[in-house]
Protein backbone atom coordinates (compact mmCIF):
# COMPACT_ATOMS: atom_id res chain seq x y z
CA UNK A 1 0.00 0.00 0.00
CA UNK A 2 1.40 3.28 -0.91
CA UNK A 3 0.36 5.68 2.02
CA UNK A 4 0.54 8.62 0.04
CA UNK A 5 -2.13 7.48 -1.87
CA UNK A 6 -3.67 5.16 0.07
CA UNK A 7 -4.13 2.63 -2.65
CA UNK A 8 -3.05 -0.85 -2.79
CA UNK A 9 -0.33 -2.10 -5.65
CA UNK A 10 0.99 -5.41 -6.65
CA UNK A 11 4.52 -6.40 -8.44
CA UNK A 12 5.29 -9.94 -9.55
CA UNK A 13 8.18 -11.71 -10.69
CA UNK A 14 8.22 -13.95 -13.59
CA UNK A 15 11.41 -15.53 -12.42
CA UNK A 16 10.98 -15.60 -8.97
CA UNK A 17 13.24 -18.32 -7.46
CA UNK A 18 15.81 -17.97 -10.28
CA UNK A 19 16.17 -14.57 -10.35
CA UNK A 20 15.09 -13.47 -6.58
CA UNK A 21 16.45 -10.07 -5.85
CA UNK A 22 17.22 -8.89 -9.22
CA UNK A 23 15.33 -5.82 -9.49
CA UNK A 24 14.77 -6.33 -13.45
CA UNK A 25 13.29 -9.28 -12.78
CA UNK A 26 9.86 -7.79 -11.32
CA UNK A 27 6.44 -6.10 -12.81
CA UNK A 28 5.81 -2.14 -12.81
CA UNK A 29 3.47 -1.72 -9.61
CA UNK A 30 0.07 -1.96 -10.28
CA UNK A 31 -2.80 -0.46 -8.71
CA UNK A 32 -5.69 -3.25 -7.82
CA UNK A 33 -8.23 -1.35 -5.57
CA UNK A 34 -10.65 0.75 -7.85
CA UNK A 35 -14.22 3.11 -7.33
CA UNK A 36 -15.55 2.60 -4.44
CA UNK A 37 -12.35 1.68 -2.42
CA UNK A 38 -10.61 5.07 -2.76
CA UNK A 39 -8.86 4.92 0.32
CA UNK A 40 -7.27 1.83 1.79
CA UNK A 41 -5.46 0.02 5.11
CA UNK A 42 -3.92 -3.11 5.96
CA UNK A 43 -4.13 -5.38 2.73
CA UNK A 44 -2.99 -9.03 3.03
CA UNK A 45 -2.04 -10.75 0.16
CA UNK A 46 -1.86 -14.84 -0.48
CA UNK A 47 -0.82 -16.40 -4.06
CA UNK A 48 -2.96 -19.44 -5.71
CA UNK A 49 -1.95 -21.33 -8.70
CA UNK A 50 0.03 -19.71 -11.00
CA UNK A 51 -0.43 -16.17 -12.30
CA UNK A 52 -3.16 -16.06 -8.83
CA UNK A 53 -3.56 -13.84 -6.58
CA UNK A 54 -5.86 -12.82 -3.91
CA UNK A 55 -6.03 -9.59 -1.84
CA UNK A 56 -8.08 -7.98 0.82
CA UNK A 57 -8.35 -5.01 3.03
CA UNK A 58 -10.08 -2.14 4.54
CA UNK A 59 -11.16 0.55 1.72
CA UNK A 60 -13.50 3.62 2.15
CA UNK A 61 -15.08 5.67 -1.12
CA UNK A 62 -13.79 8.92 1.11
CA UNK A 63 -10.34 9.90 0.12
CA UNK A 64 -8.02 10.97 2.36
CA UNK A 65 -5.92 10.13 4.74
CA UNK A 66 -7.18 7.80 7.30
CA UNK A 67 -5.82 9.22 10.09
CA UNK A 68 -7.50 12.96 9.48
CA UNK A 69 -10.78 11.57 9.19
CA UNK A 70 -13.32 12.14 12.11
CA UNK A 71 -12.75 9.78 15.48
CA UNK A 72 -15.80 7.66 16.94
CA UNK A 73 -14.51 8.13 20.45
CA UNK A 74 -14.80 12.61 19.24
CA UNK A 75 -17.80 12.58 17.24
CA UNK A 76 -19.79 9.69 16.54
CA UNK A 77 -21.98 11.04 14.13
CA UNK A 78 -19.26 12.41 11.89
CA UNK A 79 -17.40 9.27 11.88
CA UNK A 80 -20.73 7.28 10.52
CA UNK A 81 -19.75 9.22 7.37
CA UNK A 82 -16.77 6.99 6.95
CA UNK A 83 -18.26 3.60 6.15
CA UNK A 84 -15.06 1.19 5.57
CA UNK A 85 -16.16 -2.26 4.03
CA UNK A 86 -14.21 -5.31 3.53
CA UNK A 87 -12.97 -5.46 -0.07
CA UNK A 88 -11.59 -8.33 -1.93
CA UNK A 89 -9.24 -8.54 -5.13
CA UNK A 90 -8.52 -11.52 -7.15
CA UNK A 91 -5.75 -10.63 -9.65
CA UNK A 92 -5.51 -13.19 -12.96
CA UNK A 93 -2.18 -13.84 -15.11
CA UNK A 94 -0.65 -11.43 -12.16
CA UNK A 95 2.77 -12.43 -13.36
CA UNK A 96 2.13 -10.93 -17.50
CA UNK A 97 1.65 -7.36 -18.53
CA UNK A 98 -1.90 -7.99 -18.67
CA UNK A 99 -3.32 -8.50 -15.36
CA UNK A 100 -7.39 -9.32 -14.72
CA UNK A 101 -8.05 -7.31 -11.90
CA UNK A 102 -11.80 -8.04 -10.06
CA UNK A 103 -12.50 -6.10 -7.18
CA UNK A 104 -15.72 -6.96 -5.11
CA UNK A 105 -17.29 -5.76 -1.22
CA UNK A 106 -16.61 -8.76 1.21
CA UNK A 107 -18.43 -7.66 3.77
CA UNK A 108 -22.31 -7.66 3.61
CA UNK A 109 -22.36 -3.96 5.71
CA UNK A 110 -19.49 -1.80 6.88
CA UNK A 111 -17.11 -3.10 9.15
CA UNK A 112 -15.97 0.21 11.18
CA UNK A 113 -16.46 3.90 10.48
CA UNK A 114 -14.26 7.02 10.88
CA UNK A 115 -10.49 7.29 11.83
CA UNK A 116 -8.40 4.60 11.48
CA UNK A 117 -5.57 5.24 13.41
CA UNK A 118 -2.11 3.45 11.74
CA UNK A 119 0.76 5.17 14.39
CA UNK A 120 1.00 2.47 16.37
CA UNK A 121 1.45 3.11 20.43
CA UNK A 122 1.41 7.09 18.72
CA UNK A 123 -2.17 6.51 18.55
CA UNK A 124 -2.75 6.47 22.01
CA UNK A 125 -0.02 9.50 23.34
CA UNK A 126 -2.51 11.63 20.64
CA UNK A 127 -6.22 9.98 21.17
CA UNK A 128 -6.24 8.47 17.85
CA UNK A 129 -8.74 5.76 17.05
CA UNK A 130 -7.08 2.38 16.95
CA UNK A 131 -9.27 0.32 17.88
CA UNK A 132 -9.72 -1.90 14.53
CA UNK A 133 -6.25 -3.53 15.57
CA UNK A 134 -4.19 -5.68 13.51
CA UNK A 135 -6.29 -8.96 13.53
CA UNK A 136 -6.79 -8.82 9.29
CA UNK A 137 -5.62 -12.17 7.87
CA UNK A 138 -6.84 -13.70 4.64
CA UNK A 139 -6.35 -17.44 4.12
CA UNK A 140 -7.14 -19.52 1.41
CA UNK A 141 -9.23 -22.93 2.13
CA UNK A 142 -8.83 -26.67 0.59
CA UNK A 143 -11.31 -25.66 -1.88
CA UNK A 144 -9.31 -22.60 -3.76
CA UNK A 145 -11.84 -20.21 -1.50
CA UNK A 146 -10.76 -16.99 0.41
CA UNK A 147 -10.77 -16.96 4.17
CA UNK A 148 -10.98 -13.65 5.68
CA UNK A 149 -10.98 -12.87 9.41
CA UNK A 150 -11.77 -9.12 10.14
CA UNK A 151 -12.44 -7.05 13.12
CA UNK A 152 -15.82 -5.30 12.86
CA UNK A 153 -16.55 -2.11 15.46
CA UNK A 154 -20.00 -0.79 13.79
CA UNK A 155 -21.93 -2.44 16.99
CA UNK A 156 -22.96 0.13 19.44
CA UNK A 157 -19.57 0.04 21.60
CA UNK A 158 -17.40 0.38 18.72
CA UNK A 159 -15.97 -2.72 20.14
CA UNK A 160 -13.84 -4.76 17.89
CA UNK A 161 -15.76 -8.44 17.37
CA UNK A 162 -13.99 -10.82 14.91
CA UNK A 163 -15.86 -12.28 12.19
CA UNK A 164 -15.15 -14.84 9.24
CA UNK A 165 -15.84 -14.00 5.49
CA UNK A 166 -16.06 -17.14 3.30
CA UNK A 167 -16.37 -17.09 -0.69
CA UNK A 168 -19.02 -18.89 -1.36
CA UNK A 169 -18.68 -17.99 -5.43
CA UNK A 170 -16.43 -16.90 -8.34
CA UNK A 171 -13.03 -18.29 -9.51
CA UNK A 172 -10.69 -19.69 -6.95
CA UNK A 173 -7.28 -19.21 -5.95
CA UNK A 174 -6.58 -22.81 -7.59
CA UNK A 175 -8.49 -22.09 -10.73
CA UNK A 176 -11.35 -23.45 -10.15
CA UNK A 177 -14.95 -22.21 -9.95
CA UNK A 178 -16.62 -22.32 -6.50
CA UNK A 179 -20.58 -23.37 -6.85
CA UNK A 180 -22.68 -21.70 -3.78
CA UNK A 181 -24.18 -24.52 -1.95
CA UNK A 182 -26.42 -22.57 0.21
CA UNK A 183 -27.48 -18.79 0.66
CA UNK A 184 -26.20 -17.41 4.16
CA UNK A 185 -29.84 -16.31 4.60
CA UNK A 186 -31.92 -18.85 6.83
CA UNK A 187 -34.13 -19.27 9.94
CA UNK A 188 -32.09 -21.74 11.51
CA UNK A 189 -28.98 -23.67 11.91
CA UNK A 190 -28.05 -27.23 13.79
CA UNK A 191 -24.57 -27.75 15.68
CA UNK A 192 -23.01 -30.55 16.51
CA UNK A 193 -23.52 -31.99 19.93
CA UNK A 194 -20.70 -32.76 22.74
CA UNK A 195 -18.95 -29.43 22.33
CA UNK A 196 -19.74 -27.51 25.51
CA UNK A 197 -17.20 -28.28 27.15
CA UNK A 198 -16.31 -25.89 30.39
CA UNK A 199 -13.56 -24.64 30.68
CA UNK A 200 -13.12 -25.23 26.75
CA UNK A 201 -9.02 -24.07 27.65
CA UNK A 202 -7.25 -24.98 30.96
CA UNK A 203 -3.76 -25.85 31.64
CA UNK A 204 -5.75 -28.78 32.97
CA UNK A 205 -7.58 -29.56 29.64
CA UNK A 206 -10.65 -29.21 28.76
CA UNK A 207 -13.61 -29.53 30.96
CA UNK A 208 -16.93 -32.02 30.77
CA UNK A 209 -18.85 -31.55 28.44
CA UNK A 210 -22.58 -29.82 29.72
CA UNK A 211 -25.20 -31.40 27.96
CA UNK A 212 -27.52 -28.17 29.11
CA UNK A 213 -24.94 -25.56 27.72
CA UNK A 214 -24.62 -28.47 24.36
CA UNK A 215 -26.55 -26.64 21.29
CA UNK A 216 -27.94 -28.50 18.99
CA UNK A 217 -29.89 -26.54 16.98
CA UNK A 218 -31.40 -22.50 16.72
CA UNK A 219 -34.44 -21.42 15.09
CA UNK A 220 -36.06 -18.20 14.49
CA UNK A 221 -39.90 -17.64 13.94
CA UNK A 222 -42.08 -15.16 13.98
CA UNK A 223 -45.86 -16.01 15.46
CA UNK A 224 -46.96 -12.56 14.50
CA UNK A 225 -46.44 -9.29 12.56
CA UNK A 226 -45.39 -8.30 16.60
CA UNK A 227 -43.57 -10.90 17.76
CA UNK A 228 -40.26 -13.18 17.36
CA UNK A 229 -39.46 -16.41 19.10
CA UNK A 230 -35.92 -18.17 19.26
CA UNK A 231 -36.00 -21.82 20.06
CA UNK A 232 -32.90 -23.24 21.20
CA UNK A 233 -32.40 -27.29 21.17
CA UNK A 234 -29.89 -28.70 23.53
CA UNK A 235 -28.58 -32.14 24.27
CA UNK A 236 -30.52 -32.27 27.55
CA UNK A 237 -32.10 -30.57 30.13
CA UNK A 238 -33.31 -32.96 32.56
CA UNK A 239 -30.78 -31.01 35.12
CA UNK A 240 -30.09 -27.10 35.06
CA UNK A 241 -27.63 -27.32 37.73
CA UNK A 242 -24.47 -25.52 36.81
CA UNK A 243 -20.39 -26.43 36.10
CA UNK A 244 -18.96 -27.14 39.61
CA UNK A 245 -17.78 -23.42 40.89
CA UNK A 246 -20.44 -21.61 38.76
CA UNK A 247 -23.64 -20.44 39.93
CA UNK A 248 -25.92 -20.72 36.80
CA UNK A 249 -26.55 -21.02 33.01
CA UNK A 250 -27.26 -18.75 30.93
CA UNK A 251 -28.85 -19.32 26.85
CA UNK A 252 -28.34 -16.51 24.54
CA UNK A 253 -29.25 -15.61 21.06
CA UNK A 254 -27.64 -12.31 19.54
CA UNK A 255 -27.56 -10.18 16.34
CA UNK A 256 -27.22 -6.95 14.58
CA UNK A 257 -29.16 -4.87 13.18
CA UNK A 258 -28.99 -1.50 11.57
CA UNK A 259 -30.09 0.95 14.01
CA UNK A 260 -28.90 3.53 15.94
CA UNK A 261 -26.29 4.50 18.41
CA UNK A 262 -26.83 5.41 21.61
CA UNK A 263 -25.57 9.10 20.57
CA UNK A 264 -28.01 9.16 17.69
CA UNK A 265 -25.37 7.88 15.22
CA UNK A 266 -25.54 5.09 12.53
CA UNK A 267 -25.50 1.99 13.89
CA UNK A 268 -25.24 -1.71 13.47
CA UNK A 269 -26.23 -2.37 17.16
CA UNK A 270 -26.14 -5.33 19.10
CA UNK A 271 -29.26 -6.81 20.31
CA UNK A 272 -30.10 -10.31 22.05
CA UNK A 273 -32.80 -13.02 23.68
CA UNK A 274 -31.67 -14.79 26.48
CA UNK A 275 -32.52 -16.68 29.49
CA UNK A 276 -30.64 -17.74 32.88
CA UNK A 277 -30.70 -20.04 35.83
CA UNK A 278 -28.95 -19.76 38.92
CA UNK A 279 -28.22 -23.14 40.96
CA UNK A 280 -30.85 -24.98 38.51
CA UNK A 281 -33.60 -23.09 39.17
CA UNK A 282 -36.17 -22.21 36.29
CA UNK A 283 -35.17 -19.90 33.87
CA UNK A 284 -35.88 -16.24 33.76
CA UNK A 285 -36.11 -14.81 29.96
CA UNK A 286 -34.73 -11.61 28.97
CA UNK A 287 -33.62 -9.31 25.57
CA UNK A 288 -31.98 -6.46 25.90
CA UNK A 289 -29.02 -4.73 23.83
CA UNK A 290 -26.86 -2.88 26.08
CA UNK A 291 -25.73 0.75 26.37
CA UNK A 292 -22.24 2.05 25.29
CA UNK A 293 -19.61 3.79 27.33
CA UNK A 294 -20.84 7.64 27.43
CA UNK A 295 -18.79 10.30 24.91
CA UNK A 296 -16.98 11.59 28.88
CA UNK A 297 -15.89 7.87 29.26
CA UNK A 298 -18.60 6.70 31.60
CA UNK A 299 -19.11 2.83 31.40
CA UNK A 300 -22.26 1.68 30.06
CA UNK A 301 -24.05 -1.64 30.64
CA UNK A 302 -22.90 -3.23 27.95
CA UNK A 303 -19.51 -3.55 28.08
CA UNK A 304 -16.70 -3.61 30.37
CA UNK A 305 -14.29 -0.65 29.26
CA UNK A 306 -10.48 -0.26 30.72
CA UNK A 307 -10.13 2.97 29.13
CA UNK A 308 -12.33 5.70 28.43
CA UNK A 309 -15.35 4.19 25.58
CA UNK A 310 -12.31 1.64 25.07
CA UNK A 311 -14.95 -1.49 24.63
CA UNK A 312 -13.03 -4.61 25.59
CA UNK A 313 -15.73 -7.36 26.95
CA UNK A 314 -19.14 -7.28 25.45
CA UNK A 315 -21.57 -7.87 28.35
CA UNK A 316 -25.59 -8.96 28.13
CA UNK A 317 -28.10 -7.59 30.55
CA UNK A 318 -31.48 -8.91 31.19
CA UNK A 319 -32.65 -5.44 30.20
CA UNK A 320 -36.20 -6.45 29.50
CA UNK A 321 -38.48 -9.14 30.54
CA UNK A 322 -40.26 -11.43 28.48
CA UNK A 323 -42.29 -14.47 27.68
CA UNK A 324 -40.57 -17.86 27.96
CA UNK A 325 -40.57 -21.52 28.26
CA UNK A 326 -38.60 -24.69 29.30
CA UNK A 327 -39.38 -28.18 28.13
CA UNK A 328 -37.50 -30.94 29.30
CA UNK A 329 -39.20 -33.52 27.49
CA UNK A 330 -38.43 -31.87 24.10
CA UNK A 331 -34.99 -30.36 25.25
CA UNK A 332 -35.85 -27.07 24.34
CA UNK A 333 -35.70 -23.62 25.30
CA UNK A 334 -38.31 -20.40 23.41
CA UNK A 335 -37.85 -17.09 24.27
CA UNK A 336 -40.38 -14.61 22.53
CA UNK A 337 -40.20 -10.58 22.47
CA UNK A 338 -42.20 -7.53 21.16
CA UNK A 339 -40.30 -6.39 17.64
CA UNK A 340 -40.07 -3.08 20.38
CA UNK A 341 -38.11 -4.52 22.48
CA UNK A 342 -35.24 -5.28 19.90
CA UNK A 343 -35.08 -2.37 18.17
CA UNK A 344 -38.47 -2.34 16.26
CA UNK A 345 -37.54 -4.13 12.96
CA UNK A 346 -39.65 -3.67 10.18
CA UNK A 347 -40.85 -6.44 7.15
CA UNK A 348 -37.75 -6.99 5.10
CA UNK A 349 -34.98 -6.02 7.71
CA UNK A 350 -32.03 -8.01 8.06
CA UNK A 351 -31.45 -9.04 11.12
CA UNK A 352 -27.00 -9.73 10.68
CA UNK A 353 -24.98 -12.59 11.74
CA UNK A 354 -27.54 -14.40 14.20
CA UNK A 355 -25.58 -16.56 16.46
CA UNK A 356 -26.78 -18.79 19.33
CA UNK A 357 -23.80 -18.65 22.49
CA UNK A 358 -24.29 -20.59 25.80
CA UNK A 359 -22.31 -19.68 29.15
CA UNK A 360 -21.71 -20.68 32.45
CA UNK A 361 -21.41 -17.65 35.14
CA UNK A 362 -19.98 -16.59 39.00
CA UNK A 363 -21.76 -14.14 40.80
CA UNK A 364 -20.76 -11.29 40.72
CA UNK A 365 -18.11 -11.64 38.09
CA UNK A 366 -19.54 -10.03 34.74
CA UNK A 367 -17.30 -12.11 32.17
CA UNK A 368 -19.41 -15.13 31.09
CA UNK A 369 -17.25 -18.40 30.50
CA UNK A 370 -18.01 -19.74 27.18
CA UNK A 371 -19.32 -23.29 26.39
CA UNK A 372 -20.84 -23.64 23.34
CA UNK A 373 -21.83 -21.52 20.18
CA UNK A 374 -23.20 -21.85 16.85
CA UNK A 375 -22.14 -20.75 13.18
CA UNK A 376 -24.21 -17.48 11.96
CA UNK A 377 -26.59 -16.76 9.90
CA UNK A 378 -28.74 -14.10 8.34
CA UNK A 379 -32.43 -13.11 9.34
CA UNK A 380 -34.63 -11.59 6.63
CA UNK A 381 -38.48 -10.23 8.63
CA UNK A 382 -41.02 -11.63 6.73
CA UNK A 383 -43.42 -9.80 8.79
CA UNK A 384 -43.07 -6.43 10.85
CA UNK A 385 -45.42 -3.59 12.26
CA UNK A 386 -47.78 -1.51 10.96
CA UNK A 387 -46.57 2.13 10.47
CA UNK A 388 -47.18 4.64 13.11
CA UNK A 389 -47.06 7.24 10.10
CA UNK A 390 -50.75 7.68 9.41
CA UNK A 391 -50.07 9.56 6.48
CA UNK A 392 -47.92 6.41 4.99
CA UNK A 393 -44.89 9.04 4.21
CA UNK A 394 -41.73 10.37 6.43
CA UNK A 395 -43.28 11.15 9.90
CA UNK A 396 -40.77 13.78 11.97
CA UNK A 397 -40.79 15.67 14.97
CA UNK A 398 -38.05 18.05 15.36
CA UNK A 399 -37.16 20.91 17.40
CA UNK A 400 -36.13 22.03 20.69
CA UNK A 401 -36.66 24.70 23.99
CA UNK A 402 -37.70 24.65 27.31
CA UNK A 403 -39.86 24.78 29.74
CA UNK A 404 -40.39 25.40 33.75
CA UNK A 405 -39.89 22.69 36.04
CA UNK A 406 -41.10 24.70 39.43
CA UNK A 407 -42.28 26.98 40.34
CA UNK A 408 -38.80 29.13 40.78
CA UNK A 409 -38.97 29.18 37.18
CA UNK A 410 -35.61 26.81 35.97
CA UNK A 411 -35.73 25.64 33.25
CA UNK A 412 -36.03 21.88 31.91
CA UNK A 413 -34.35 22.39 28.20
CA UNK A 414 -34.64 19.62 25.36
CA UNK A 415 -34.41 18.58 21.82
CA UNK A 416 -35.96 16.07 19.55
CA UNK A 417 -35.55 14.57 16.04
CA UNK A 418 -36.90 11.68 15.61
CA UNK A 419 -38.45 10.35 11.99
CA UNK A 420 -40.53 7.28 10.96
CA UNK A 421 -40.11 6.24 7.41
CA UNK A 422 -43.03 4.97 5.54
CA UNK A 423 -41.82 1.13 6.50
CA UNK A 424 -42.20 2.19 10.25
CA UNK A 425 -38.27 2.13 10.60
CA UNK A 426 -37.64 4.85 13.46
CA UNK A 427 -34.29 6.90 13.38
CA UNK A 428 -33.45 9.68 15.82
CA UNK A 429 -32.92 10.84 19.06
CA UNK A 430 -34.01 13.14 22.01
CA UNK A 431 -31.86 14.61 25.06
CA UNK A 432 -33.46 16.43 28.14
CA UNK A 433 -31.64 18.44 31.19
CA UNK A 434 -32.77 19.71 34.43
CA UNK A 435 -30.23 21.38 36.46
CA UNK A 436 -32.12 21.50 39.42
CA UNK A 437 -32.93 18.04 39.75
CA UNK A 438 -28.94 17.29 38.73
CA UNK A 439 -30.81 15.38 35.41
CA UNK A 440 -29.00 14.73 32.30
CA UNK A 441 -31.27 12.47 29.97
CA UNK A 442 -30.55 10.74 26.56
CA UNK A 443 -32.50 8.28 24.61
CA UNK A 444 -30.64 5.29 23.40
CA UNK A 445 -33.08 3.22 21.90
CA UNK A 446 -36.26 5.07 20.27
CA UNK A 447 -38.48 1.56 19.92
CA UNK A 448 -42.02 3.31 19.72
CA UNK A 449 -42.93 6.81 17.87
CA UNK A 450 -46.90 7.18 17.14
CA UNK A 451 -48.18 10.15 15.33
CA UNK A 452 -51.65 11.79 15.47
CA UNK A 453 -51.90 15.24 13.71
CA UNK A 454 -50.31 17.15 15.48
CA UNK A 455 -49.07 14.94 18.42
CA UNK A 456 -46.19 12.44 19.19
CA UNK A 457 -45.32 10.22 21.48
CA UNK A 458 -41.85 8.56 21.40
CA UNK A 459 -40.56 6.00 23.94
CA UNK A 460 -37.91 3.23 24.85
CA UNK A 461 -34.89 3.23 26.85
CA UNK A 462 -32.81 5.74 27.83
CA UNK A 463 -29.98 6.85 30.04
CA UNK A 464 -30.77 9.37 33.14
CA UNK A 465 -27.40 10.14 34.70
CA UNK A 466 -25.84 7.17 32.81
CA UNK A 467 -28.32 4.78 34.40
CA UNK A 468 -30.58 2.98 32.49
CA UNK A 469 -34.60 4.05 32.16
CA UNK A 470 -37.73 3.27 30.40
CA UNK A 471 -38.89 6.81 28.95
CA UNK A 472 -41.99 8.06 26.95
CA UNK A 473 -41.60 11.74 26.01
CA UNK A 474 -44.79 13.59 24.48
CA UNK A 475 -44.93 17.17 22.30
CA UNK A 476 -47.75 18.73 20.67
CA UNK A 477 -47.06 21.47 17.61
CA UNK A 478 -49.99 23.46 18.57
CA UNK A 479 -48.61 26.94 16.61
CA UNK A 480 -45.96 29.33 15.38
CA UNK A 481 -44.28 30.28 16.53
CA UNK A 482 -43.60 27.37 19.29
CA UNK A 483 -43.42 29.63 22.54
CA UNK A 484 -46.03 30.12 24.94
CA UNK A 485 -48.12 27.35 22.28
CA UNK A 486 -46.15 23.77 22.19
CA UNK A 487 -45.77 21.83 24.61
CA UNK A 488 -43.76 19.16 26.11
CA UNK A 489 -43.26 15.97 28.62
CA UNK A 490 -41.41 13.89 29.37
CA UNK A 491 -41.53 10.58 31.81
CA UNK A 492 -38.89 8.21 33.28
CA UNK A 493 -39.14 5.19 34.77
CA UNK A 494 -37.00 6.84 37.53
CA UNK A 495 -40.16 8.70 39.06
CA UNK A 496 -39.09 11.03 37.49
CA UNK A 497 -41.72 13.34 35.65
CA UNK A 498 -42.00 17.05 34.17
CA UNK A 499 -44.59 18.42 31.58
CA UNK A 500 -45.57 22.18 30.15
CA UNK A 501 -45.91 24.90 27.75
CA UNK A 502 -43.05 25.68 25.82
CA UNK A 503 -41.07 29.24 27.15
CA UNK A 504 -39.20 29.03 24.49
CA UNK A 505 -38.44 27.37 21.81
CA UNK A 506 -40.36 25.78 19.00
CA UNK A 507 -41.50 22.16 18.04
CA UNK A 508 -42.51 20.65 14.48
CA UNK A 509 -44.42 17.63 13.35
CA UNK A 510 -44.19 17.40 9.95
Amino acid sequence: MDIRNNNVYYSASPSAGTNTGNTNSWTAPVQINGDPANSNVMPWAVAGSAGILDVAFYGTDIRGDPNTFPSWYNNRIAATTVKWYTYFVQVRSATTNTPTINQVKASEHPTDYGQICTGGLGCTTSGGDRTLADFFTLAIDANGAARIVINDLTNQHHGAALFQLTQTAGPSALGTTLTPSTSNTATGVTDPSGDAQVLHYSPAGAGANQPALDIVSLQLSQPNQAHITVTLTLQSLSSLLPPPGNTGLVWLTRWQFLSTGDTGEESYRIFYLGANSTAGQPPVFFAGTGTSATPTGVMGNGCITNTPQNCKVILYPNEMSETGSINAAKNTITVTAPLTDIGNPVKGDMLYSVTALTFAFTTPNKILTDADATRVFDYVLGKGPQPTCPQGSTCKVTGGGYIFVDQQQDHGTFTIAVAVDPTGRIRGKAAYTDPAADLGFRTTLITSAIFNRNTATISGTGAANNASTNFSIGVQDKAEPGAGQDTFSINLQTGYSKSGVLQGGNIQIH
